[in-house]
C-alpha cells in the first residue's frame, strides 16, 4: 500500500471509528463483537461506495477475506436504502472522512477528498 493510501485510509478509519467510539485497532482486528463489527462494515461500505477502493484492497487494510467485504457492502447498502437513520448516519460519515482526509493532506478540497482513489499530498504552491 503506497503511502498516500495509507494516509487516506487512516483518516477515514479514524473518523468512523470516532463516530462509532471504537478505535481504528478495534476496526482491523479480529473481534466479531457487533459493536466492532457493524462499524467495521460501515467503514467498508464507505471505502468502496464513497472512495472507489477495490473488495481486496479493504479487505487487506481490514484483515478481512475480501468476499466477506462484498457481503458487508451489500449489507449495508441495503440496509441504507430502507433506513434513513443509517443514511444519515452514512452521509454524515462522508463528510467527516472528507474533513479528515483534508485535514490529513491526502487532499486540498472536499471534491478531490470523495473521488475514488484520489490522494494528492502537498498541491499548494508557493509564489
Amino acid at each position: 500500500m503506497s503511502k498516500c493510501q495509507q494516509t487516506e485510509f487512516r483518516a477515514i478509519a479514524e473518523a468512523v471509528a470516532r463516530y462509532y467510539g471504537v478505535t481504528v485497532g478495534d476496526l482491523t482486528g479480529l473481534r466479531r463483537l457487533s459493536e466492532v463489527a457493524y462499524p467495521r462494515q460501515i467503514l467498508a461500505t464507505l471505502l468502496r461506495t464513497a472512495y472507489g477502493w477495490s473488495y481486496s484492497a479493504i479487505g487487506r487494510v481490514l484483515n478481512r477475506d475480501h468476499t466477506t467485504v462484498m457481503y458487508s457492502v451489500r449489507l449495508i447498502t441495503r440496509e441504507r436504502a430502507t433506513d434513513p437513520g443509517l443514511q444519515a448516519d452514512y452521509d454524515r460519515l462522508i463528510q467527516l472522512s472528507a474533513r479528515a482526509l483534508i485535514v490529513a493532506g491526502a487532499a486540498t478540497t472536499p471534491v478531490e477528498a470523495r473521488s475514488a482513489g484520489l490522494c494528492i499530498l502537498n498541491t499548494h504552491s508557493e509564489g
